[in-house]
Parts: C-alpha cells; structure tokens; sequence
C-alpha cells in the first residue's frame, strides 16, 4: 500500500489493514501514525499495542472451531475466515456478543 493513501483511512479502516496483514488485532486508541505505519508495513503490533480483544478473540476461535459443526448456521461472520475470530474484521462489540454467547453456552 502506499502511505500517503492511507492517511485518507478511518481508524476502522486502519484497524481492519492491519489485522488483515498480521493476523492481530491493534488497539484503536493507538497514534494514528503508528496506526498508518502498521497499516503500511504488515509490522506486527507490539504486545501493548494489541487490542484488549485479542486473548479473547484467541479464545472463542478455537471454541468455535471445536464446535464448529453445531454452530455452522449460526455464525454471524461470511466468506473464507468463516470462524476465524483473530482475523475476521468483526467489530469488537460484535466480538463481544459472540463470546458472551460462548460463555452462557459453556456453563
């Protein structure tokens, strides 16, 4: 990607690039330079940059995947990462529907 384009993105847009490329999800509250500089390289974010989500997402992925014949019809997300909770571009609150989902089904 070229940089200077990619100051044109929204933080979102931002967000979703880089997990995309890393497979991780960055916190949003992160300078938006370093955002764009993530974005731009593929560089893997720092621990400390990783979303708060990122353990949980971790989590409920390999839950989905173990059930995965269950919850096939269920699940909100489309396409080729179909279950793939650390890298489909699902909005946090989004993420954290599923995985309180996960949790009542659990007990």
């Amino acid at each position: 990607m070229n940089t200077p384009l990619l100051y044109w993105a929204n933080v979102t847009e931002l967000l979703t690039v880089i997990r995309e490329k890393t497979g991780i999800c960055a916190r949003a509250d992160l300078p938006r330079d370093r955002l764009v500089h993530l974005a731009d390289t593929g560089e893997i974010p720092q621990k400390l940059e990783h979303s708060p989500t990122q353990d949980s997402r971790a989590r409920l992925e390999t839950w989905v995947q173990e059930n995965f014949r269950l919850l096939d019809g269920q699940l909100p997300c489309i396409g080729p990462h179909r279950g793939k909770c650390r890298i489909y571009g699902c909005s946090e609150s989004r993420h954290l529907d599923c995985l309180q989902d996960m949790e009542r089904n659990q007990l």
